[in-house]
């Protein structure tokens, strides 16, 4: 490869480890721009040419360089990582691991690159198969592999992970640390990432408002949707006008969460993202029942069951169809509430929100006599419920509410007391 120039050497390496001009730009560069790169239109600056490089399992002298053909070692290495890549990129996630292993088995003790690309990917691999403690080993892994290179970008991305991966195990005070370390680190950036600055303080925003930390939410969100209007860079505007909303609900501002809401929903009809879009019309439904607006949310609420039902999404037609009970309840409908909830729960049994649900049940009970084999449903549902402590005390008080008024006070003081317990882990 002597002769090579830059740009074949870009080529010809990234087509061996079956990566596309896109892949290899990531949220850094243009597709576009690694073209022209590798046609020797462009030349790369040091600091993009250390990115591509990273991704590439290569150091920046290979590309600068005259090298000596590789090595033994290093072309198996090379084909082990290629491997993986087509494992990975194919979906063949535990082959994927393994070969992974391999190759990092076969890199060197010094090069703290490619065993950081590694581990990193490793950890991506772990997430999605929500294997989240092991995905925790590997991006620590990875993290300290790069604190030994001049990476810096990608040691950031590292903490932000750790941070992720924490937050779906409900760690939310640990991924707060993370989360927090990375935007620290990202600060100091030579070339800090806008993007990046914006998925982190995002995730942050996320987090401080699963800790209740509204007013330090609201401060983080605000900020970031000033730096999003501010650079002109819409990455996260959708979900961090969702998570401001959220946040103003939970201190009791509905004017000001419906306004976020509703432009949450305006940008993800325009992004064509229909999923999110009716998840934020649920969320908008919520918003103008609190303000009292019933006619509004219940013609919402309609909408969105008839839209996700044509579209097969069965996880926001249920939340539609538990806040079109809810709106049902308050106008005194309190049977046709609880056939909503029963429907919710036949489509999604283990939905994050059946704390909610159940809790909606419960007034209801106090109104209506219960179908028969809701409240059994419902203990079920209780114990294979994932949530968190929070959720599960909320949950077993109003189960335990539910057999207070159905005369169980046995099974009422048996739930009361898990209640108890949980609320105590909080």
């Amino acid at each position: 490869m002597g002769s090579q120039t830059l740009g074949e050497k870009i080529r010809d390496l990234r087509r061996r480890l079956k990566m596309t001009q896109s892949d290899l730009a990531g949220t850094e560069f243009t597709k576009s721009f690694i073209s022209q790169v590798e046609k020797g239109q462009t030349s790369p600056s040091l600091r993009s040419l250390q990115i591509i490089a990273a991704r590439l399992n290569q150091p920046v002298s290979y590309f600068l360089d005259e090298p000596d053909p590789m090595t033994p070692q290093s072309q198996e290495l090379l084909s082990a990582i290629e491997t993986a890549n087509h494992l990975h990129a194919g979906g063949f996630l535990s082959d994927a691991i393994q070969a992974y292993q391999r190759a990092l088995s076969l890199a060197a003790p010094t090069d703290h690159v490619t065993k950081g690309n590694l581990n990193f990917r490793l950890g991506h691999i772990y997430l999605k198969l929500l294997q989240y403690e092991k995905a925790i080993d590997a991006f620590r892994s990875a993290a300290e592999e790069y604190q030994k290179t001049t990476i810096d970008e990608f040691y950031v991305r590292t903490l932000n992970n750790l941070g992720t991966a924490h937050y779906y195990l409900r760690q939310y005070h640990e991924a707060r640390r993370w989360f927090e370390e990375a935007l620290s680190h990202h600060d100091r950036l030579a070339v800090p990432n806008a993007q990046l600055r914006l998925l982190i303080f995002t995730n942050l925003g996320n987090v401080l408002s699963k800790l209740s930390l509204y007013d330090e939410a609201i401060e983080v969100v605000e900020k970031a949707l000033a730096v999003s209007k501010s650079e002109g860079d819409y990455y996260k505007y959708g979900e961090l006008c969702q998570i401001a909303g959220v946040v103003y609900d939970a201190i009791g501002d509905d004017e000001e969460a419906l306004r976020h809401t509703e432009r949450a929903v305006s940008f993800y009809e325009a992004v064509g993202n229909r999923t999110l879009r009716l998840a934020s019309l649920i969320n908008k439904a919520i918003h103008l029942r609190k303000l009292g607006r019933l006619s509004e949310a219940k013609q919402v609420a309609l909408a969105v069951i008839d839209e996700a039902r044509e579209a097969d999404l069965v996880q926001e037609r249920a939340r539609a169809l538990a806040e079109l009970g809810a709106v049902l309840a308050l106008e005194g409908d309190h049977q046709g509430a609880l056939s909503r909830v029963k429907e919710a729960l036949r489509l999604a049994p283990a939905h994050p929100d059946l704390p909610e649900w159940t809790a909606l049940v419960t007034a209801c009970a106090k109104h209506t006599a219960l179908p028969p084999d809701l409240l059994q449903r419902l203990d079920k549902l209780a114990e294979r419920w994932e949530g968190d402590a929070r959720g599960k005390a909320e949950l077993h008080s109003s189960l335990g509410e539910l057999h207070r008024l159905a005369g169980s006070t046995e099974k009422a003081n048996e739930h009361l007391s898990k209640s108890v317990a949980y609320f105590r882990k909080v």
